[in-house]
């Protein structure tokens, strides 16, 4: 009977032995090695990380003054510093609620997920996101520079008769800063006068010593 409780004690310290992983996945660093002592009377060692590299998880921070604009489901793409010409689209998953200040800059972390076909994407690369606040599809747009402000609203100058310029008076839309969506006022192919070019007469350049 002493001999079968030793034996069934030993089966059972032999049992601790055995490590099961808690998921499937791609093991990415290796922290223990065969052969390694761990002490794991105080704490649970660490022996080796195991990641699902089928589906990524990017965390991307935004600054306090934009994280207000993002919602839940939003879309959101993104490339990668190493290859720009791809793109990666999602949508937002959650904004973690407690920042990091860094340079008195109070950054809040967004997370969202993609697929990884073919392992493309791994760990600890460099993204650059943009998040989709407001979104035109088949949008007739004009430079920003081109749209002004007046007493009447917005407008576009266009050439007219006679080397003048006309006041249209326009309706806009989604603008990114760069380029703002015309949705009434304008015509695909119409001309728009973006900045003004001084007239210089033949002689001018005579006149102010200019030879």
């Amino acid at each position: 009977d002493q001999t079968q409780s030793g034996l069934e004690g030993d089966q059972a310290t032999l049992g601790y032995a055995k490590i099961y992983a808690p998921r499937d996945g791609t093991v990415v660093t290796l922290d223990a090695r065969e052969g390694q002592t761990l002490n794991a009377n105080q704490t649970a060692p660490i022996l080796m990380r195991i990641a699902d590299l089928a589906t990524m998880t990017v965390s991307t921070e935004v600054s306090e003054a934009d994280v207000d604009r993002l919602e839940i489901g939003m879309p959101v793409y993104f490339s990668t510093l190493g290859n720009s010409d791809v793109r990666y689209d999602s949508t937002l998953r959650q904004v973690l609620p407690t920042p990091e200040v860094v340079n008195n800059v109070v950054l809040y972390t967004a997370e969202f997920d993609v697929a990884n076909p073919g392992d493309a994407l791994m760990s600890g690369m460099t993204a650059q996101v943009f998040f989709v606040v407001e979104s035109a599809e088949d949008a007739l747009s004009v430079p920003a520079s081109a749209v002004k402000r007046g007493a009447g609203g917005q407008y576009v100058e266009v050439p007219a008769a006679k080397g003048r310029l006309e006041k249209r008076p326009v309706k806009t839309g989604v603008t990114d800063r760069v380029r703002v969506q015309i949705t009434d006022g304008l015509a695909e192919g119409d001309t728009v006068v973006i900045g003004k070019v001084q007239a210089q007469t033949e002689d001018e350049p005579r006149r102010r010593g200019l030879f």
